[in-house]
């Protein structure tokens, strides 16, 4: 059983390099780690929290020749450890789902959907015969993207950034459901159609600076990096067509760019939540 979860660092370890030395180096060197950024504890250790100080006291606890007080916190652990792998697969899961619904719905509507040009914003699929279709991928959007941001939960090597990620993305999966809630024309309110602008708006700047400040995040986890530069290109291109959408006002211009748009955000959520099962399933 590690104590270092991170690095992979067992008692037996600590024990033999302070019976061959009389001192024990590991703690320095895991905190070297820690300051570089390469430390996962909060995901990997059940504890959810840094190990040196667990490894500090095994380092006391060895050079006073005791033995381990307790060794039932080792199976205590390892059920957690088991209960967050599965909490993160079955969020990842979710969240996969949730983009790729949407992803599906904005692709084969434009094929049957003979009331709406493609000159037509998105938002405005929520109208007619086929309108559910619209609505129920904003919900499951809305879900999927919520579901990613709980996953982020244990994820805080740079914490900060993670959590300030954790609520733009959140904040965008709320705006998202407003809008689906109150749709741009034949709302439950007479106001639903600025609702719907607002709700939009908020959630659009919400998500590509979830998106920025997670890349940033993702640059500093040892576990996230392999993700960390596509989710760049992905936040520039949707940052970017974003930014084009709103100042340049043909309608036909401003659809393509919506959907360039909300292609890249899908596809950075859908990308996002496969990594993170990824490392669930890894353990």
């Amino acid at each position: 059983m590690p104590i270092c979860y991170c690095f992979g660092f067992t008692e037996a370890q600590l024990a033999e390099e302070i019976r061959e030395t009389g001192e024990c180096t590991i703690p320095r060197r895991i905190a070297a780690e820690v300051k570089t950024g390469n430390c996962a504890c909060e995901a990997r250790n059940p504890q959810g929290s840094c190990c040196l100080g667990n490894v500090a006291s095994a380092v006391i606890r060895l050079k006073s020749g005791r033995a381990n007080p307790d060794p039932r916190p080792a199976f205590s652990d390892r059920s957690s450890q088991i209960r967050t792998v599965v909490k993160l697969r079955v969020l990842s899961l979710i969240a996969i789902l949730g983009a790729g619904i949407f992803a599906t719905a904005e692709i084969v509507q434009p094929f049957y959907r003979s009331d709406r040009a493609l000159s037509d914003p998105y938002s405005t699929y929520v109208v007619g015969k086929y309108g559910f279709v619209q609505t129920t991928a904003f919900i499951v959007l809305s879900v999927g993207s919520l579901a990613l941001s709980l996953g982020f939960t244990p994820f805080r090597g740079s914490a900060v950034r993670w959590r300030v990620g954790r609520i733009l993305l959140a904040v965008w999966s709320v705006g998202v459901l407003i809008a689906a809630i109150f749709p741009i024309a034949g709302g439950p309110l007479p106001a639903s159609a600025s609702i719907h602008g607002l709700a939009s708006m908020l959630s659009f700047l919400s998500i590509i600076a979830g998106m920025l400040v997670l890349s940033q995040a993702f640059e500093r986890d040892a576990r996230w990096q392999p993700f960390a530069f596509s989710s760049w290109l992905l936040t520039l291109a949707g940052g970017g067509s974003f930014v084009l959408a709103a100042i340049i006002h043909h309608p036909m211009c401003f659809a393509i760019l919506q959907r360039i748009f909300l292609g890249t955000i899908v596809l950075w959520i859908g990308a996002a939540s496969a990594r993170m099962h990824k490392l669930a399933r890894d353990g």
